[in-house]
């Protein structure tokens, strides 16, 4: 009975809450943007945005259908789209090249999609996402209520760039920006038709598609979509200012949407329980990434993105040349791993690609300025100190320990394992993005209170991981807690603390740098995000979580462990 009550409770929450998330995010970039009788046009975009998927949501629940769902989508980008752009018309007398590409390019990219959805949802009879939420009022309503806050907050830069009161030529970042949309429309597209044209053949009837772009990809058609996003951001930012950049939000919300809400992951799931037991799709996923086709791709794009106003040699940024030494040393390091079957040196490389990346880059910005700044010396010391410290305490508990265990099924799989170096070549450039950009930023300033805050914040961060690694190797070192589980010190406070403090010290980091950048310079604050994503969902947290699950899963003192402590964050 309780149950049953809480989980309508819930939904409605959520539903609540993601309307007070859309109008703080709207009431916190309109600053300095067009109004009409004293409401910014951004606020009545959101405003129309949710109207128009409330008014639709009634007859999709009296009727039982989820037909119109994505279409809404799409008349919701154009109607918010096409009155912010009617508005700006009519209060400015004109509308700047910025305005008619930005509007252009997501008109071209919702209607297309939009009719492309509501008619392979038409052809197939169901949307399958909704077969266990249609019978549910709340749950229903919370998911149109997302719908809504999805085309608010994924437009979000593109009404800044639309409604702000500055105005600027379209320039460099503008033709980047509109080459990355290109490209993620083109490549969404493709990977649409190809999968279109793969079903449509009876003889591929219930087999998996491998081709084309999904050879690329598992999911090509969302990496597609998230580059064009990328893309409309881009050609935004010129023209923000203050509380603006926090539109920039715009791409991030719709990777994490994808990837671990409406997209990705639940059709990573229907594949699995469909072709699971199939060895050519196990190869397949195996050998095919499943999100970005290239992680060497991603990182090139990062640093072209952000090397404007920095150091450069030769005409090529210091950052695009840290970003190609990390993939040659991993890329080197890797044959001997592979030839050896040995994992033992990977956590070391990762250690060696910090230190000569940073090395690199903080002897030329020395030879090109003829000095370093406080900043400079302050980040770098962090760096080193933590990569130092944290390698060889990695590289010494591998070897005490004989083996990694997350590289028992990689080590056999060439592809697989050169994924794994290359992901850990991605991880040291964006991990230290941030830092790279302030280190050979042309920007100079103070090193100020934004800078003590940041090393306030490494400082803990780095003491916070050092003695939470110090105290589960003391923990594991005493024979009376052979195949226990630790539950002591900062252990008691949340069940990763190490993790915790690494996510910490690198927000140090990025604070520490944050007050030398402009313009594009401050997409390299991905940099803690990126760090969090990877350690919580990928190669931490969460494989840590299940192999102690596995080993405890049926203990009650285990239970009552994780009930009481926090899985990352530590309970105050």
């Amino acid at each position: 009975m309780a149950k049953s009550i809480l989980q309508p409770l819930t939904f409605l929450s959520i539903t609540v809450f993601t309307f007070l998330i859309c109008w703080l995010l709207g009431a916190t970039v309109s600053e300095n943007t067009l109004s009409v009788n004293g409401t910014s046009l951004i606020m009545k975009a959101m405003c129309i945005s949710f109207l128009i998927h409330g008014v639709l949501f009634i007859p999709s629940y009296l009727f039982q259908s989820e037909k119109f769902y994505d279409l809404t989508g799409s008349v919701a980008y154009v109607t918010t789209l096409g009155y912010v752009v009617y508005e700006a018309y009519q209060l400015t007398g004109g509308l700047d090249i910025r305005t008619l590409v930005i509007a252009a390019c997501i008109m071209i990219w919702t209607l297309r999609l939009g009719s492309f959805l509501f008619w392979r949802v038409l052809k197939d009879g169901e949307d399958k996402r909704f077969r266990s939420i249609l019978p549910s009022f709340t749950q229903l309503l919370m998911t149109w209520a997302l719908s809504a806050a999805w085309v608010f907050i994924q437009s979000l830069s593109a009404l800044v760039a639309i409604t702000a009161l500055t105005r600027v030529e379209f320039g460099v970042l503008g033709y980047i920006g509109l080459a990355l949309w290109i490209f993620g429309f083109l490549f969404e597209v493709l990977a649409d038709h190809q999968k279109t044209q793969f079903k449509a053949n009876p003889a591929n009837e219930g087999k998996f598609i491998n081709e084309g772009l999904w050879t690329k990809s598992r999911h090509p058609n969302y990496f597609g979509e998230i580059v064009l996003w990328l893309g409309i951001s881009v050609m935004s930012v010129s023209v923000m200012s203050g509380m603006q950049y926090v539109s920039l939000i715009s791409p991030v919300f719709s990777f994490m949407l994808i990837y671990y809400v409406s997209g990705v992951r639940m059709l990573e799931a229907r594949s699995d329980k469909k072709w699971g037991n199939s060895a050519e799709y196990q190869d397949y996923k195996k050998n095919v990434p499943i999100f970005v086709p290239k992680l060497f791709l991603i990182c090139w794009l990062l640093g072209a993105t952000v090397s404007e106003n920095t150091l450069s040699v030769n005409g090529t940024s210091l950052i695009m040349k840290a970003m190609c030494i990390s993939f040659l040393i991993h890329g080197v390091l890797f044959i001997p791993s592979y030839l050896f079957q040995s994992e033992k040196f990977y956590d070391l490389t990762g250690s060696v690609a910090y230190v000569t990346t940073l090395g690199y880059v903080v002897y030329e910005a020395y030879q090109l300025t003829g000095g370093l700044d406080i900043r400079t010396l302050v980040i770098a010391a962090c760096i080193m100190i933590w990569t130092l410290r944290l390698g060889s305490f990695l590289f010494w508990r591998v070897l005490k320990d004989g083996e990694d265990k997350r590289f028992r099924s990689i080590l056999p799989s060439f592809t697989q394992l050169l994924m794994t170096w290359a992901l850990s070549a991605a991880w040291v450039f964006i991990q230290s993005l941030s830092a790279l950009v302030a280190i050979t930023a042309l920007t100079r300033v103070e090193f100020g209170v934004l800078g003590y805050i940041g090393l306030a914040l490494w400082i803990f961060g780095f003491l916070f991981e050092v003695l939470a690694d110090h105290q589960k190797t003391q923990f594991k070192a005493n024979p009376a807690n052979e195949g226990k589980f630790i539950n002591e010190g900062l252990w008691t406070k949340s069940r990763h603390p190490n993790y915790f403090g690494e996510i910490v010290l690198w927000l140090g980091i990025s604070v520490m740098s944050v007050s030398v950048m402009s313009g594009m310079q401050y997409v390299s604050l991905i940099s803690p995000v990126f760090s969090f994503m990877l350690i919580y969902y990928v190669s931490g947290v969460r494989m840590l979580e299940a192999r102690s699950d596995k080993k405890w899963g049926n203990s009650a003192e285990y239970q009552d462990y994780k009930k009481n402590v926090p899985i990352f964050v530590p309970k105050l």
